[in-house]
C-alpha cells in the first residue's frame, strides 16, 4: 500500500482522489447498463436499489444511476413497492423545502415521467403560501426553492402542466387572491428565467383556435413602451377579444360558453400579468379613447365581466373614480379635488356588488398606481391615508409593497425630492406598524423598502 502511495503521489494523485473517479467511473458504468441492457437487473430488482439509494438522492456521484432509474421506472406497471419509491422521494423533497430541493436535473426527469410527484410538488407550494399571508417576493422565493420555475422554463411540457393544475385548483377554491397571485407569478418567472430567445414560443398553452389573435397581442406586449402606445395595445386586445367572443356566442349562445370565454380571456391576464399592471399605470397618461379598454381589463382581470348583471353601473363609478383621479393627477396642488376625492372614495367603498371584494381590491390598486405615477402622489397619498381607518391603511401598504415587488420599480431614477416624498411616506407607514399591534407582517418588507430608497 505504501508503495502505491508512493507512485500515486509522484504522480500527482491521491489515493482517495483515484478512488473516488473509479467510484464515479463503477457508478456512470452502471447508469449506462440499466438504461442500455433491459437484462441487466428485472423491475423488480431495480425497485429494491432505488429504495435502498433513497439517502443518496443529492449525493452528486449517484446522479447518473438515479437519472438512469427514474427512467426505468417510469416503464413499470403500478405496485405498491413502486409507489414507496415514489412516496419517499416525494416526502424527501418536501423534507428540504423550503431551504432547498433535489437536483433540478433530477426533478425534471421525475416530473416529466410522474405526474404525482409534480403534482405533489405543487400542492407542497399551494399549502405553504396558505399558511399565512405572503408577499410576492415569499412567494416567488417558494417557487424557485421548489425549482418550479427553474424546471419549467426549460420543459414546455412541465410549464403548461402546472398552469392547468393552478387553474384547476382556483376554480375549485372559488379563485382566492393569494393562488392568483401564484400562478402569476410562476409564469412570469418561468417564462423571463428562459435561457434563449425561443422561451417565449416555447412556453404556451393551448388555447381555442379563435383565441390566436388575442394571445399574439399578449405575447407581443411590451411593458417598457410609452403609456399612450400601452393604452393602444390594450384597445386592439379588447378588439380582438370581443370578436372572438362574437365569433364563439354565433355557435353558441348560453351563458356557460360566454363564461367560458371569459375564463380563457381571464387565463390569459393571469399568464401575461404584465400587461395588466401596465394598464393601471397607463390610467393617468393614455388618450381618453383608450381609458375604457384599460379599465376593461382590470376589470375583466378582477373577474367582474361584461355578462353580470351590474356591470355597466360599475364600469361607470370606475370611470369616475379613474378621471378624478387624473384631474388630481394634472393638478395635485388642488386641495379642492382631494376633499372632493375623499368624499368619493367613501362611496366607493359602499357600493354594493356581488364583487365587492375585487372591486375595493382594484380601487386601491388604481390608487397606489396613482401614486407611484404622479409626482406629488406620496404627499397627497400620505394626507388621504391620515384620514382612512387601520383597515385600509393595512390594505393601501399592501397594495404599495405589492406594486413594488409586482413591477419591480427603479426608485433610483426618480428626482430627488420625489425619492424623499416615498421615504417619508415609508417611514410614516413603519411608525404606524409598529403603533397598532397585528400588522408587524408588513414591517419587514417596509424597512426593506425604505433600505433601498436612496436620496442622497
Amino acid at each position: 500500500m505504501e508503495d502505491t502511495n508512493f507512485i500515486l503521489q509522484s504522480l500527482g494523485m491521491s489515493h482517495t482522489v483515484l478512488q473516488e473517479e473509479m467510484i464515479s467511473k463503477v457508478l456512470i458504468d452502471a447508469a449506462s447498463k440499466i438504461l442500455k441492457q433491459p437484462g441487466y437487473a428485472n423491475d423488480q430488482k431495480l425497485i429494491v436499489m432505488a429504495a435502498k439509494l433513497i439517502p443518496q438522492l443529492c449525493e452528486p456521484h449517484f446522479s447518473e444511476v438515479w437519472l438512469a432509474l427514474l427512467q426505468r421506472l417510469s416503464n413499470m406497471p403500478e405496485n405498491d413497492e413502486l409507489n414507496y419509491v415514489y412516496d419517499e422521494i416525494n416526502k424527501r423533497q418536501a423534507e428540504l423545502f423550503p431551504e432547498s430541493s433535489l437536483p433540478v436535473e433530477l426533478l425534471s426527469c421525475l416530473w416529466l415521467t410522474h405526474l404525482p410527484s409534480l403534482e405533489s410538488c405543487v400542492l407542497m407550494v399551494v399549502r405553504k403560501i396558505s399558511e399565512k399571508f405572503c408577499f410576492p417576493n415569499v412567494m416567488q422565493r417558494l417557487l424557485e426553492k421548489s425549482c418550479l420555475v427553474q424546471v419549467a422554463s426549460k420543459e414546455p411540457l412541465i410549464y403548461q402542466t402546472v398552469f392547468h393544475m393552478l387553474h384547476s385548483l382556483l376554480i375549485q377554491s372559488n379563485y382566492p387572491q393569494n393562488l392568483v397571485e401564484l400562478m402569476a407569478l410562476f409564469c412570469h418567472t418561468s417564462r423571463s428565467s428562459g435561457n434563449n430567445e425561443d422561451t417565449e414560443s416555447q412556453l404556451t398553452i393551448l388555447r381555442p383556435q379563435n383565441f390566436v389573435s388575442v394571445k399574439s397581442l399578449f405575447t407581443c406586449f411590451n411593458k417598457n413602451s410609452s403609456p399612450k402606445t400601452i393604452g393602444k395595445v390594450v384597445a386592439k386586445i379588447q378588439e380582438a377579444f370581443i370578436l372572438c367572443r362574437n365569433e364563439h356566442v354565433k355557435s353558441n349562445e348560453s351563458l356557460e360558453s360566454q363564461n367560458m370565454v371569459c375564463e380563457e380571456f381571464w387565463s390569459l391576464t393571469v399568464e401575461f400579468r404584465d400587461c395588466v399592471l401596465a394598464s393601471i399605470n397607463c390610467l393617468f397618461h393614455c388618450d381618453l379613447q383608450d381609458l375604457q379598454p384599460c379599465l376593461w381589463i382590470l376589470l375583466m382581470h378582477r373577474r367582474i365581466t361584461e355578462t353580470m348583471s351590474q356591470y355597466t353601473i360599475t364600469e361607470k363609478k370606475l370611470t369616475e373614480y379613474t378621471h378624478l383621479l387624473r384631474t388630481i393627477h394634472n393638478a395635485p396642488q388642488s386641495l379642492h379635488d382631494m376633499q372632493t376625492f375623499s368624499g368619493f372614495w367613501n362611496n366607493l367603498l359602499l357600493f354594493d356588488i356581488a364583487e365587492r371584494s375585487s372591486f375595493q381590491q382594484l380601487i386601491v390598486q388604481i390608487l397606489v398606481g396613482f401614486f407611484f405615477q404622479s409626482s406629488y402622489g406620496f404627499r397627497l397619498g400620505q394626507e388621504f391615508i391620515a384620514q382612512q381607518p387601520n383597515a385600509q391603511v393595512e390594505c393601501i401598504t399592501i397594495q404599495v409593497i405589492q406594486y413594488c415587488q409586482q413591477t419591480s420599480v427603479d426608485v433610483s431614477l426618480w428626482s430627488r425630492d420625489r425619492k424623499s416624498l416615498f421615504k417619508t411616506f415609508l417611514m410614516d407607514s413603519i411608525s404606524w406598524s409598529y403603533t397598532n399591534p397585528g400588522y408587524t407582517y408588513i414591517q419587514e418588507q417596509l424597512v426593506s423598502l425604505l433600505s433601498s430608497v436612496d436620496t442622497t
